[in-house]
């Protein structure tokens, strides 16, 4: 989370690039991220571009006002 008056100044992207590398160095093969439409859309494209996939199904159309928690995973091993 970043605080309003700090966002769009690439934060959101340093804290990533940190907590991907910790993950790296202490040897997870696997990371798995959660996403709502509360966090929005740039946050989603940003984890997309990051190489997260989606592996649970929303429906931006049809959401409670909370929105749904949809799982992402980004994974440095191909799948088994």
């Amino acid at each position: 989370m970043v605080h309003p008056d700090v966002r769009r100044q690439g934060l959101s992207q340093r804290f990533d690039d940190i907590r991907l590398a910790a993950a790296r160095a202490a040897g997870t093969r696997t990371v798995l991220a959660y996403w709502s439409w509360v966090t929005g859309l740039a946050r989603y494209r940003g984890l997309e571009a990051l190489g997260f996939r989606r592996v649970s199904d929303f429906d931006f159309f049809n959401e409670p006002p909370t929105g749904l928690v949809t799982a992402m995973v980004l994974s440095w091993l191909p799948p088994s």
